[in-house]
């Protein structure tokens, strides 16, 4: 009887434990850096496998693309606020604070990002293994 009292006990405080966990699920999916990845080759309208992770520095994520016309290579700093990002270059202002706005939202090993534009939403899915490069 010892252990039913202890299950019953430790079992709303384990529910609650669980479902507090599953606020974000895309962070449990895909990691600051897939998600960064993702969402700036959807800002810049650029192919995700052209974008690259450099390096991370606590909650930033800096991410590099090579255009291999001319091979000027432009750097970019991230960072995940829940299911929003917000990115710009290396050294600048944030670009998408206020218009231009980026939301993400994970299904399994489907990453979607949405951009809010003047001229509409524009979505993008990409897979776990396209962010990754497998």
């Amino acid at each position: 009887m010892t252990v039913g009292k202890v299950l019953a006990a430790v079992s709303p405080v384990f529910l609650a434990l669980t479902l507090t966990g599953c606020g974000n699920q895309v962070q449990s999916q895909f990691n600051a850096a897939d998600i960064c990845k993702g969402s700036m080759a959807t800002a810049l309208e650029k192919n995700v496998n052209d974008i690259t992770v450099v390096d991370r520095n606590g909650r930033l994520i800096y991410l590099k693309y090579t255009n291999k016309e001319d091979w000027k290579t432009d750097f970019y700093r991230c960072r995940v606020d829940d299911n929003h990002v917000v990115w710009g270059p290396n050294k600048g202002e944030w670009q998408n604070e206020k218009t231009g706005i980026i939301t993400v939202s994970g299904n399994r090993d489907q990453l979607t990002v949405t951009e809010a534009t003047e001229q509409g939403d524009v979505t993008k899915q990409y897979s776990l293994d396209e962010l990754r490069g497998s």
